[in-house]
């Protein structure tokens, strides 16, 4: 993403796409670390301008992963805000950071696990049997691409790339846990509006909206 940015700064036109094999310092959201070991493809695109819906841009990309990946023949599904699960296990990540100044643009991270999950929790594309998830140079094409597509979306059709979010989003329609206000809350995501936000609904009946922060889901009592 670094290099992707000093690209852009120096006037890189929109598309144009830095690729790794593995990151030594690979970030994530909120500054986490993002590990970024050999048997994944790591890709940040240059966009511009970013759309003016920051929260479902990074979604609507999110989503376009997730398609990539359905299309491939493995079950994927968008957990909010910047994940890409299969069976429960994370396999992707989204991660996009805006520049605001005279020539805007945004560099649109995302890392994916091909042949390796490189935590306990998480998975590849070879552990659910897609048959070129080997072929790092055909995902990172592909997942440049969704980035793209998304961007186009949002900028375009905003209504239309909800609705994908919407139905991809794993969120919905399950009992989640997130802090609001320095306090674990459970509900159950019932909506994401025009903005990203989740809308969760309290067992009282009210409804949070979550902009920012994790969100993990309940296990069933």
């Amino acid at each position: 993403m670094d290099d992707a940015r000093l690209h852009a700064e120096a006037g890189a036109a929109e598309g144009t796409t830095c690729v790794a094999w593995r990151q030594h310092a690979g970030r994530g959201r909120a500054g986490r670390a993002w590990v970024s070991a050999d048997g994944g493809t790591y890709v940040s695109v240059v966009v511009r301008p970013p759309p003016a819906q920051g929260g479902l841009f990074a979604l609507a990309v999110g989503a376009a992963v997730t398609a990539t990946i359905e299309a491939a023949g493995a079950p994927a599904r968008l957990k909010w805000p910047n994940d890409v699960l299969m069976r429960d296990q994370k396999v992707a990540g989204v991660l996009i950071e805006a520049s605001w100044g005279e020539a805007p643009f945004a560099i649109v991270g995302i890392g994916l696990n091909l042949t390796h999950a490189p935590l306990p929790e998480a998975t590849s594309l070879a552990a659910v049997g897609v048959a070129d998830a080997a072929d790092r140079e055909a995902w990172a094409r592909r997942v440049a691409a969704a980035a793209l597509t998304a961007a186009a979306r949002v900028r375009t059709n905003p209504a239309a790339a909800l609705i994908d979010v919407q139905a991809r989003c794993l969120n919905l329609g399950h009992r989640v846990a997130f802090e609001h206000q320095g306090t674990l809350i459970e509900g159950v995501g019932v909506d994401i509006n025009a903005d990203g936000a989740l809308i969760v609904e309290l067992d009282d009946g009210n409804r949070v909206t979550v902009t920012a922060g994790d969100v993990g889901f309940v296990a069933k009592r």
